[in-house]
């Protein structure tokens, strides 16, 4: 194949993820014919139509963002503060209001007119949103929260979340093959009613909290600078801990009864390496080939590997014996297992964690978790927690549920039995 064509598939393929099956099958199509190009017109053709595929893939990629921006405006249409900026210093303020009013002093002077402004803006808020506005976080700061989930949870990003939920409801999914239903024998033969393979799971959300001590002195810092620091604490407190029980949540009141991909005990949901293979360290390829076969084919269009860097260690040592590396680099620097993308987060289980029966890996689409959220985040205060200590505690609460939808398109590599 042109070194040229190989490169720019490569790039493309990169550029475009796993999700996009379509413009993958295009380019396998193309990559196909490349290698059987026996002259320059050939290839100058191919490299005229891959021209094509990256620009149909850019303007994907446009539409999607521009997608995203009206749903977001759509959602900010409940919130009078529409900028970044200002969310972050009504976020401040709303946090020097709650000190002041639980130390039962009066703000700097320099910040007087702050109480008019959270004031007017809570009574704005609340004549548009039906659940009221006392102690909501600005919606675009809820938003910037969430946003940026890159950078604390590479595995909370691949989940389908969504953080504007209306509330508990019945979520429809494919829990097995649909049967598809031919025409009725007759006029009067009744349609069948339901479907095995159609189902449901219950979004049920509960109520989800951080709690936080901060330093009285706080009072003073500008309103950008409060509102910053809060905003920190909020980010990493609600996302790590979506996170935590996306993968280790073991079904235990500590964790609401939620179950994360590492403990799921479906069977259809796991792949064992079997018995006498009980340590991290007895992990072979054909564990990870056939957690590949055992995942459903749209988890293993879209599907990346889950695992930590001492595991991914374990995959590099594997013997080649002359074939093809379990790992090797795409062309991004980031490693890539069997050919799929590898996504290593500090969550996951290390060699330390190594025991019989343990589920270590992760292969398949995140997005069979739902990760929802309702209403956003409150804000509250007391002070009796920390008198002694010039802190005033903080408490953050929204309401949460993590939901398995209820398919193979995710599959979990655990140890086997000693």
């Amino acid at each position: 194949m042109n070194e040229e064509l190989r490169k720019l598939i490569e790039e493309i393929r990169n550029e475009v993820g796993e999700k996009n099956t379509d413009i993958l099958a295009r380019l396998d199509s193309i990559e196909e014919r490349a290698g059987n190009a026996p002259d320059a017109e050939d290839v100058k053709a191919l490299r005229t139509e891959l021209d094509e595929v990256k620009r149909v893939s850019d303007e994907r990629e446009a539409t999607i963002a521009e997608m995203q921006r009206r749903a977001r405006e759509q959602a900010a249409r409940q919130d009078p503060i529409r900028d970044r900026r200002q969310a972050i210093e009504m976020l401040g303020m709303i946090a020097r209001q709650e000190l002041a009013s639980h130390l039962r002093c009066e703000v700097p002077q320099r910040f007087a007119g702050e109480a008019e402004r959270v004031q007017t803006w809570r009574e704005q808020r609340a004549t548009l949103a039906v659940a009221g506005a006392t102690g909501f976080v600005p919606t675009v700061a809820s938003e910037m929260i969430f946003d940026t989930l890159e950078e604390v949870s590479s595995i909370l990003q691949l989940a389908d979340f969504v953080p504007n939920l209306p509330g508990k409801m019945r979520i429809p999914t494919i829990t097995a093959r649909p049967t598809l239903k031919w025409n009725r024998t007759s006029s009067d033969t009744a349609m069948t009613e339901s479907d095995p393979g159609v189902g449901y799971k219950d979004f049920d959300p509960d109520e989800a909290y951080i709690i936080f001590p901060v330093d009285n002195n706080l009072i003073t810092m500008s309103p950008y600078a409060l509102g910053s620091l809060m905003f920190r604490l909020l980010q990493e407190g609600f996302v790590e801990g979506l996170a935590k029980v996306l993968v280790e949540a073991d079904g235990s009141a500590t964790y609401n009864s939620l179950v994360g991909f590492l403990n799921v005990s479906t069977a259809g949901w796991i792949y064992s390496m079997g018995s006498g293979k009980a340590a991290f360290a007895d992990l072979e390829k054909s564990h990870l080939t056939g957690a590949l076969a055992k995942t459903l084919k749209r988890g293993r269009a879209r599907g990346s590997w889950f695992m930590s860097q001492e595991v991914l260690g374990i995959c590099e040592d594997m013997p080649r014996e002359g074939k093809v590396p379990v790992v090797q680099m795409g062309a991004n620097g980031n490693p890539r297992v069997l050919q799929r993308p590898v996504e290593i987060d500090e969550s996951m289980p290390t060699l330390s964690d190594s025991a019989a029966s343990t589920g270590f890996i992760g292969f398949g689409d995140l997005a069979e978790y739902l990760v929802g959220l309702v209403e956003g985040i409150k804000l509250a205060a007391s002070q009796e927690v920390y008198f002694n200590k010039n802190q005033t505690c903080f408490r953050a609460t929204s309401l949460a549920d993590v939901v398995r939808k209820g398919s193979a398109s995710f599959v979990t590599i655990k140890t086997g039995a000693a």
